[in-house]
């Protein structure tokens, strides 16, 4: 079965190519690649959300080709990550959180089915304007 993808562009003549969504095996990859487990001194676990490991899940399951001036040279993803401009990384994660929201309820005050009023993508850091946000996981 082929993956739906969507180009983002930077103005510039680069595009990246990404999931148009997320199914279920890669959201939950992402959920986990997410969260870090510690063992605290009395013996029990402690879950840390990791912000910068969200945004580099995201990412790095996310995209799935790129091409333009500035992109060619990369063979791999984690490559092209680790070099991405900022502002170019944030518009494209704000777009991966667009494209994977949970529908809104119709009544803002009501809550979704899982009990949560959260409707960002999961792992996400960014809100929907690219600027970091604190909400993490839906």
């Amino acid at each position: 079965m082929a993956v739906e993808r969507v180009a983002v562009e930077d103005g510039h003549g680069n595009r990246v190519w990404i999931r148009a969504r997320m199914g279920f095996g890669i959201r939950e990859r992402v959920k986990a690649e997410t969260m870090k487990v510690e063992l605290r001194d009395d013996g029990k676990y402690f879950v840390i959300p990791d912000m910068g490991a969200g945004d580099l899940s995201l990412l790095r399951h996310n995209i799935l080709a790129w091409d333009g001036p500035a992109l060619q040279e990369y063979k791999d993803v984690a490559a092209l990550i680790d070099d991405l401009d900022p502002d170019f990384a944030d518009t494209i994660l704000a777009e991966i959180n667009r494209r994977n929201r949970k529908p809104e309820s119709p009544n803002p005050k009501s809550l979704t089915s899982n009990g949560s009023t959260n409707t960002g993508a999961v792992g996400s850091t960014h809100s929907a304007n690219g600027a970091p946000s604190a909400s993490i996981l839906a």
